[in-house]
């Protein structure tokens, strides 16, 4: 009894550690069998026919019964993977037991729980392998514990063999090879062998009728269980592709194959490496994620195989798990697996030779060398463990939880994973049941929630860096062969495409621009169609940026500097350099880039004019909407300047715009970054990205090293002082004067760049302290009332009076002190006009003053700058019913219950605005599903007593306002409307 009380609370600690992951979205699979089963079960697909869909059948009939009594989730298919790890935790246990006794069962039950719940395998959980080990280790469990009398079960042995591959084609190697050897192991006899093949017959033979049913071409179920020469052939060759895929860039190949003739430059060769780098970069990563994150165990495993050799005579009893290792350590070399869920099968054999190690193995290491070095080596191991794995459990978590999977390279994609039922919903809510959609790149989320089938048939668009075929390009080409015939209402992009012209030209030539959601997320509507009242138009024209950069010897820097800029800068840009009299060879290598590069200028100085005055000469040549003085001695990481220039363009008054970086004065350094190497400051700066999206801090002054001016600011205002020579205070003098001219001052925190700092004054000998004295003076001079406590923000913030101004905002408003909270509003409006507490404040503001028109414009800014902030959404809403502009009310509250669809009582407001619109039978049916949540809601109660009685079912209503009444009895709007009710009855 004891017993099974620990092993059910290993099983609950194992449901706890994978609790937080509930909610995570899942990987690629789970959309693409989700969407197998959807339609499998609509009737408007056949597997294997209508997809290029080549794995076993196993998960989508589990996700279509699934699907069958369960409503659209993604926690659901979680869940049932948890129930398959829950079980297979069992067999762990059961099959640890029979070979070493309980107690090392217990231990290995408990190994399993954590193995299976560390962050490299749980994000992608959805996974086959996951059904596959459980019937796995089902089979290994039966082989190992079948006996002349219960000889039967080598029947069963052989369907549940079947049942791994019918999950899983890796079970040719990784399960089937390791019974046929159990079998030998155990000296089984012919009879056994027999039965077991019977089984597995028996299993091929029901897949066949399924298949048959199903009119599935035979020669696609010969393929899928490798069942004939041909189909092994095609296993072999796609390995072999895989293979020389991972070695070679393909696709230029297949390009020059198709299209006669090599690509125009080199172009789309170094996209195509590029993409590459980043494959394997991240595969990289997984392996060694994969070795940190299971050091623990695997130095326990080791334990355990020498203890089994030297230590003891139980040898033959490990072979079973030697051998279950072994097979799957085959089946990833053989496929070149790199992908944490590859890796999921050696998660029992890890288990059951863990546990073996921490009873056994410790025990013989015990005896051995003593107790005190056994303690000493396992406290080694353990703090080891800890420090390898800190970094990458907490960088895997935070990737996954991004959406940055195994499966996804590039920015556009990692968005894609946490937003595809978002933009699927949204293009259900904008088309009608008949209306084609289609999605290039990672697509079978957005079908599968947008409830539409794939016009191409397909869910494997070619993406950069990434082919399911030996011949992309005939395949991109066979993809727009089937679109042409009936062009899709709308396209969407969630993936690049550097390396697809042919597409882009069809994208182009048939459709434009509709909307971006969540980043990077394009839809594309073509061009024939009427825009309509809810479409959001973008603009595709991205405005100039005029990058200066000032060169004073340091070659060094400066070529790591534009090599930086060359590989991560998509955004449109001009780069004018201006050499102050270089004579380190710095001249030759800038007039070699400027001939090569049409948008590169070179100034060529004689002397060294200092650094305001040579920034002064780019400006005054600048073609840009931004101007961009930026460092040489810098490095930028990609999307830098895309997301320097998304933070300018938030508002008009946003004159001047610097990143974070690692070294220099202010409020715009990060202490202590985690990294040393300054290569490893593009992967600080991903995170720093991801982390910060989209957040901009109001500052009083910047660092010049990176800053963006707005053209508009430098026309009205010049350029840098030039007394301020060879640099230092000209930017903190530039900030003080665009501030005057009434512009503001932003840090873009979703922007680090790497800053080596004061380069130039060190490789050109200069006394740098003497430099800083000396401009000091001058801006003192200059600007005698500025304390530079104040302009460095060393005592307060602007980010900290801005919040004690909103705080005060709001105490204002509530004791009806309205001019007050909007002058005070105002003022964070001065140092930061795109704050969201102060803009929707003021839309309060104004509302109360009943100025309707003001109010809303404010409501709007909120929701730009925010479009997932759902109260804006609402209180948009109530303006536009107050116009009586009752579709888009309706709208609106839509938009701001689908982002906060607990919100109980926008939805009864929705209620409320359907019954003015007439729609009294749709408010009444949201309505029920209120007061189901929340029964005693009284504004709900109200609302539907009102839906009711606009609908003529007085009785009925009546009963709403009688439990209004019950619950409060001074409540005037029930009182009022009974009143009226028994009115008319009387009459």
């Amino acid at each position: 009894m004891t017993t099974y009380a620990i092993l059910f609370l290993i099983l609950i600690f194992n449901v706890i550690l994978k609790i937080p992951y509930i909610n995570i979205p899942i990987d690629r699979d789970y959309g693409i069998y989700g969407y197998h089963a959807l339609f499998w079960l609509r009737g408007d697909k056949k597997p294997y026919v209508d997809t290029q869909e080549n794995h076993p059948p196993g998960r989508w009939l589990l996700y279509a019964l699934l699907l069958k009594f369960f409503p659209q989730s993604r926690k659901i298919f979680r869940i049932s993977n948890l129930f398959f790890l829950i079980a297979t935790n069992i067999l762990v246990f059961l099959i640890t037991a029979h070979l070493f006794g309980i107690t090392i069962g217990l231990v290995s039950a408990g190994c399993f729980a954590i193995l299976s719940s560390l962050p490299i395998f749980v994000w992608t959980q959805s996974s086959d392998e996951v059904q596959q080990i459980l019937f796995s280790s089902l089979a290994v469990l039966l082989v190992l514990t079948v006996s002349e009398t219960t000889v039967g079960l080598y029947y069963v042995i052989g369907i549940i063999s079947f049942l791994t591959v019918f999950y899983k084609q890796s079970a040719y190697v990784n399960t089937f090879p390791l019974i046929g050897c159990l079998l030998l192991i155990e000296n089984t006899s012919l009879l056994s062998y027999f039965l077991l093949g019977v089984g597995v017959l028996t299993g091929y033979s029901f897949a066949f009728l399924f298949f048959k049913y199903q009119e599935i071409p035979t020669k696609i179920y010969k393929l899928i269980f490798v069942l004939d020469l041909s189909a092994a052939k095609s296993i072999v060759s796609w390995l072999k592709y895989k293979n020389n895929n991972e070695q070679n860039t393909d696709s230029d190949k297949c390009y020059q194959d198709s299209e006669g003739g090599p690509p125009s430059n080199n172009a789309d060769t170094n996209k195509t490496s590029d993409s590459n780098s980043k494959s394997d970069f991240w595969a990289h990563k997984l392996n060694v994620a994969f070795i940190n994150q299971t050091f623990f165990f695997l130095n326990l495993c080791m334990i355990a195989l020498v203890y089994s050799i030297f230590g003891s005579n139980e040898i033959s009893k490990i072979y079973p798990v030697i051998l279950w290792l072994v097979f799957c350590f085959g089946t990833i070399w053989l496929n070149k697996h790199r992908m944490p869920i590859h890796f999921i099968p050696l998660l029992p054999p890890l288990a059951i030779l863990s546990g073996y190690g921490v009873i056994n193995g410790l025990t013989w290491v015990e005896n051995t060398m003593g107790i005190q070095a056994t303690l000493t080596g396992f406290i080694i191991a353990v703090g080891l463990t800890v420090f390898y794995m800190k970094n990458e459990v907490i960088d895997n978590v935070n990737l996954e939880k991004k959406g940055r999977g195994h499966m996804y390279f590039h920015d556009q994609e990692w968005e894609f994973s946490t937003v595809g039922e978002r933009v699927g919903k949204y293009l259900a809510q904008i088309t009608s049941a008949d209306d084609q959609i289609y999605v290039w790149g990672s697509e079978h989320e957005i079908y599968y929630w947008a409830c539409r089938s794939s016009p191409t048939h397909t869910l494997f668009c070619p993406r950069s860096g990434v082919s399911y075929s030996p011949d992309p390009v005939g395949m991109e080409k066979d993809i727009i062969k089937k679109l042409k015939l009936q062009i899709p209402k709308y396209i969407v992009i969630t993936a690049l495409l550097d390396e697809n012209q042919m597409f882009s030209e069809f994208l182009a030539e048939n459709y434009s621009m509709h909307r971006k959601m969540y980043g990077e997320i394009e839809i594309h509507r073509r061009k024939d169609l009427q825009q309509g009242d809810q479409v959001v138009t973008v603009s595709v024209q991205k405005p100039l940026v005029s990058i200066i950069i000032l060169t004073w010897n340091a070659l060094d820097y400066t070529r790591q500097c534009i090599e930086s800029i060359r590989v991560n800068t998509n955004h449109p840009h001009e780069i004018i350099f201006v050499d102050n009299a270089s004579n380190d060879g710095t001249r030759e290598y800038l007039n070699e880039l400027v001939k090569n590069n049409d948008n590169y200028y070179l100034i060529a100085n004689n002397e060294n004019r200092g650094f305001a005055a040579g920034n002064n000469q780019g400006m005054s040549i600048a073609k840009g909407k931004y101007i961009l003085l930026l460092n040489n001695d810098v490095l930028v990481p990609e999307g830098w300047l895309e997301r320097l220039v998304r933070c300018a363009e938030m508002d008009s008054s946003i004159g001047l715009v610097g990143p974070l970086t690692n070294q220099i004065s202010g409020l715009q350094m990060i202490a202590n970054v985690t990294y040393s190497n300054p290569d490893d400051s593009y992967e600080y700066a991903r995170r720093i990205a991801q982390a910060h999206k989209q957040k901009y801090t109001p500052r009083r002054r910047l660092a010049g090293f990176a800053m963006m001016i707005n053209r508009k600011l430098y026309e009205q205002i010049d350029g840098l002082d030039e007394s301020f020579g060879s640099g230092n205070y000209e930017d903190d003098d530039y900030c003080l004067r665009a501030a005057e001219a009434g512009y503001k001052i932003m840090v873009a925190e979703d922007v680090f760049i790497h800053h080596f700092g004061s380069v130039s004054f060190s490789a050109n000998q200069l006394d740098y302290s003497n430099a800083i004295n000396h401009n000091y003076e001058i801006f003192k001079g200059k600007w005698p009332q500025i304390d530079v406590k104040w302009l460095m923000e060393k005592e307060q913030t602007v980010v900290e009076l801005n919040d004690q101004l909103s705080h005060a905002g709001e105490l204002a408003l509530n004791n009806h002190q309205i001019d007050e909270a909007i002058e005070i509003y105002q003022r964070i409006l001065k140092t930061n006009p795109i704050d969201i507490r102060a803009l929707y404040g003021l839309g309060i503001g104004q509302q109360l003053k009943e100025n309707f028109d003001l109010a809303l414009n404010y409501f709007t800014m909120v929701a730009e700058i925010i479009p997932e902030y759902g109260s804006v959404h609402t209180s948009i809403a109530v303006i536009h019913a107050h116009y009586e502009n009752y579709d888009q009310a309706v709208t609106s509250l839509n938009r701001a219950i689908e982002l906060e669809p607990n919100n109980i009582d926008t939805k009864v407001y929705l209620a409320k605005v359907l019954l003015a619109n007439d729609q009294a039978e749709l408010g009444i049916y949201m309505l029920k599903a209120v007061l189901k949540d929340d029964p005693q809601h009284i504004d709900g109660l109200n609302q539907m007593g009102l839906l009711l009685l606009s609908l003529g079912r007085g009785p009925k209503a009546r009963k709403y306002f009688d439990i209004v009444l019950q619950l409060d009895p001074a409540d005037k709007l029930a009182m009022e409307t009974l009143a009226r009710i028994n009115s008319n009855e009387t009459v």
